[in-house]
């Protein structure tokens, strides 16, 4: 395995070394970079965009070209702002080296205009200063002819380019090689389409340098422009095929640590499986990345909440078991999640908003740290473990907190699972739920012959508090409602938690109302109760906005109530 911020040598290309710089821990600031010397030239595979990362590459490439002046080649491995930003900077190199930037055909246009957009500018915020590339790499006509090409460089340096179609006819996208001859040296492009339409990977001797192959299918990233899932699968099957079939090579990716090229071979054959499953994400764009940066500042309170009562409730649990003499159970039950770990990340939550509301923090930095931590979250929190001890709702609730932010960060789009459905059935059956006390005595006391069994029926038992004993649930509805079309568990969910919140507020009753809309169907839930109950917060209510929009339902409040709006 190669060396970080360390010169050595590339197997396969005798002579020529390489220089990688990678980025610790990984970031979307900025890409890796890496650096490969030979006796006619130094090569840059992406810049990067950070002005400090710049500078510590150019005192490297000072220190090459002071031992001996060659020229310095920029290549690209796609147009993003990560990779792509700092690529002006080294025309001019410390040492008076000529520097030659370049870039595949669609990238070189995206840099030439400063298109915000397929550079992905528009997600960090900030402007893209156009510059046009020297070298534009497999152009149409090299496609379409596939006949050489050579190109002369002030200075007097030759390039010679020489493309090839390596996949079967009538495969599309067309799976492109294009050799570049730099002197007594060659570099491979091979066009990997799919993340952007300019990706492309480059190999010299043993090494393949694969971009932001391995984070395509990533939440966030999944839906950016230019970005197509047709064409990944086809590059992953195209490189799965060529790994597999190629001397060892080693795989450097444009985020992350280096691979070997039966690691990359394994994660490209996991990532065809995940990329065949996605269904056309909603567009990454600036708009989205805002409502995703408002979903995570809304959900910060609600997850301190949740998890805190999940916490609560173990322990209330485990303490009542230890009072009973059952001091095993009680360790058991305790261990079942890691309370510490989960209020760490809930801190590093809340440390990450106050830096972006400090302007420390940009969006899509905030927005991508902010998933890590619901996903580690998700890793900590057991559903399974956690399943007949623990209330249902309150589990739900902790579910859906976790997976929703996941879903929505994937590009899933708002109501996808919806089906037919009879409103008036689906509310009423969870209404009787609710109102229920499933914990008789006789459920307990039938278990005293089995003891694990007993103690399990104990634990929720402790753990169980009913939400509605002190709040009444009416429903009224039309005969004559027609079918809907939602996500029908996902908005059985969503409803019982939006009551079960108006009930903790105080909710002495709540009426329910199902009735014909001018497009659809319309319930409206209207909380009573003296004292009035406790109004939802604006941060609660956009979550549940946010989460009944996902089952395709429009959820307002007017005045005191809250409305669904449910279209046919």
């Amino acid at each position: 395995m190669l060396t970080n911020h360390a010169w050595q040598p590339i197997p396969g290309a005798e002579g020529v070394e390489v220089y990688p710089f990678l980025r610790k821990p990984p970031d979307i600031l900025s890409s890796n970079s890496y650096l490969i010397r030979t006796a006619g030239q130094v090569i840059l595979i992406d810049p990067g965009a950070l002005e400090e990362q710049s500078a510590a590459l150019g005192r490297v490439i000072a220190g090459c070209l002071a031992d001996h002046l060659r020229p310095l080649f920029i290549f690209v491995t796609h147009c993003h702002i990560d990779h792509s930003l700092e690529a002006p900077a080294f025309r001019l190199p410390a040492a008076g080296g000529e520097a030659w930037i370049a870039a595949c055909a669609e990238g070189y246009e995206y840099l030439a205009a400063g298109d915000e957009r397929f550079t992905i500018a528009e997600l960090y915020g900030i402007p893209f200063p156009a510059f046009r590339p020297d070298i534009q790499l497999l152009t149409p006509e090299d496609r379409a002819t596939m006949a050489p090409r050579s190109l002369t460089l002030p200075g007097g340096i030759v390039l010679r380019l020489d493309t090839e179609n390596l996949s079967p006819a009538g495969q599309a996208p067309p799976f492109f090689r294009q050799v570049i001859s730099l002197g007594e040296e060659t570099l491979e492009l091979f066009h990997t389409p799919g993340h952007s339409p300019d990706s492309a990977c480059f190999r010299i001797g043993g090494i393949l340098f694969i971009g932001d192959l391995l984070a395509a299918c990533n939440p966030m990233v999944a839906g950016i422009a230019g970005w197509r899932r047709e064409d990944y699968v086809a590059t992953l099957d195209n490189l799965t095929g060529m790994l597999a079939g190629a001397p060892p090579l080693l795989c450097c990716p444009g985020h992350g640590g280096i691979l070997t090229a039966a690691q990359a071979l394994d994660a490209f054959r996991k990532l065809r499986t995940e990329a065949s499953s996605l269904v056309d994400p909603a567009e990454m764009n600036a708009e989205r990345l805002h409502f995703t940066t408002e979903y995570a500042l809304d959900l910060i309170g609600e997850a301190e909440e949740v998890f805190s009562a999940v916490a609560g409730r173990l322990y209330y649990v485990s303490y009542w078991l230890e009072e009973l003499g059952e001091e095993a159970a009680a360790g058991t039950c305790r261990a079942l999640i890691d309370t510490d770990q989960i209020d760490g990340c809930l801190a590093d939550f809340r440390k990450l908003a106050a830096e972006l509301r400090k302007g420390r923090r940009i969006k899509a930095e905030f927005a991508f740290r902010s998933l890590a931590i619901i996903q580690k979250i998700k890793k900590l929190f057991n559903r399974a473990a956690l399943d007949g001890i623990l209330p249902r709702q309150l589990l739900e609730r902790a579910t859906r907190l976790v997976m929703d932010f996941i879903r929505m960060t994937k590009g899933v789009r708002d109501g996808e699972g919806a089906i037919p459905v009879d409103l008036n059935e689906l509310v009423g059956t969870l209404l009787d739920e609710l109102r229920k006390n499933p914990h008789t005595d006789d459920s307990i006391i039938g278990l005293a012959e089995d003891r694990e069994a007993f103690l399990a029926a104990l634990a929720v038992r402790i753990a169980s508090e009913p939400l509605f004993a002190e709040t009444e649930l009416r429903f009224e509805s039309l005969d004559a409602l027609p079918l809907v079309r939602l996500d029908p568990a996902r908005f059985r969910d969503n409803l019982a938690d939006l009551l079960g919140q108006l009930a903790v507020g105080g909710a002495k009753s709540l009426f329910i109302a199902a009735g014909n809309d001018a497009d659809g169907a319309l319930l409206r839930v209207v909380p009573a109760g003296d004292p009035a109950p406790e109004p939802l917060s604006e941060a609660r209510e956009r979550l549940f906005a946010r989460r009944f929009a996902m089952c395709r339902v429009d959820l307002r409040r007017e005045d005191h109530s809250f409305v669904m709006r449910i279209p046919s």
